[in-house]
């Protein structure tokens, strides 16, 4: 195995789990079943408000800015079917049906991938759901390694405080991550995201629809990445933002982040001046992560049925509870 010359000097090696030099893994057939990129996902209370809504819109539109090209691939938002952007008008958000984006579950979902089976690192899913008891709408944006190749991690943080500042989101987490497909993973797909897993603790696994359910019921974090974000409730079961600044440093920076247009604010959490991908062969220090996560221990789900994909080919319980878990020392 060799390094891979990596953006912001994370370290991830070619061979390990079939990681190719684009920080993809393939199929046989060449289906791209993961990739590895940054990625930012928010979870919202009262997502169907108007200025959530409007606030995932403006974020979308971002997403285009920052990326610097349109998407590929498109969700029909009546039917959930993949359309082509360059085809189709289903990029244009603004001009869906009124009735679309202003009444029931609303949903985006956007992919940069050149065919529509393969994942890719340039994605944004948002998911507005009509308002009921224990449950959360949720906001989630990737961008591809190359992407950080030509900007800097201060760039990135200052993406994840606008779009917290668009839907003042309840917590959530953004940094390197294994991204699989935008629409949900096959067998083979889930299989090779949990490969890389086990190798790199510092890579998140993320799909919102799996985990949203657990954390609505339970009112806790996921758990952390580089950046974990914190809402005002919760920033406050730990003190508050200035009990929560001192008692983090120097192990962390907080960065505090408003919503005008929903009236939330809350806290960003970072670790370090850049993210760390954790190998675990090479028992990559990860000190930061590890005091971090102690400190949030008791607004964090150890549950392993967050991530845990059951019947398909991925982590079994004992090794989901595990990985809820990868950052707790004895």
């Amino acid at each position: 195995m060799m390094p891979i010359p990596m953006p912001w000097q994370l370290a991830l090696t070619i061979g390990e789990n079939d990681l190719e030099e684009d920080f993809k893994v393939r199929s046989p057939s060449g289906q791209v079943l993961c990739t590895i990129g940054l990625t930012a996902t928010l979870y919202i209370e009262h997502g169907d408000t108007p200025e959530v809504r409007e606030g995932m819109l403006r974020a979308y539109e971002q997403c285009l800015r920052w990326a610097g090209r349109p998407f590929t691939w498109g969700a029909d938002p009546t039917t959930g079917d993949p359309l082509s952007v360059a085809q189709t008008g289903v990029g244009d958000v603004r001009a869906w049906p009124p009735a679309t984006l202003q009444y029931f579950d609303f949903q985006m979902l956007f992919t940069g991938a050149a065919d529509v089976d393969d994942a890719d690192g340039y994605s944004f899913l948002a998911v507005s759901r009509e308002r009921e008891e224990d449950e959360l709408s949720y906001l989630s944006m990737s961008l591809p390694l190359e992407w950080a190749t030509r900007h800097s991690p201060g760039e990135y943080i200052s993406i994840v405080q606008e779009l917290c500042a668009l839907v003042g989101p309840a917590h959530g987490y953004a940094g390197p991550a294994i991204i699989g497909h935008a629409a949900g993973n096959d067998d083979e797909a889930t299989a090779a995201i949990f490969s890389l897993a086990r190798s790199y603790r510092g890579l998140d696994v993320d799909f919102p629809p799996q985990h949203a359910p657990y954390l609505a019921t339970e009112g806790h974090i996921k758990g952390i990445n580089w950046l974990t974000i914190l809402g005002s409730t919760l920033e406050a079961q730990l003190g508050g933002y200035q009990t929560l600044s001192e008692t983090l440093s120097p192990m962390a920076r907080l960065l505090a982040f408003s919503s005008a247009s929903t009236g939330r604010s809350g806290s960003i959490v970072q670790v370090g001046d850049r993210p760390l991908a954790g190998a675990v062969k090479t028992k990559e220090p990860m000190h930061g992560y590890e005091a971090v996560a102690r400190h949030l221990l008791p607004i964090r789900t150890v549950n392993p049925a967050v991530i845990w994909p059951q019947d398909a080919p991925g982590f079994d319980f004992d090794e989901s509870a595990a990985w809820m878990r990868r950052f707790d020392v004895p």
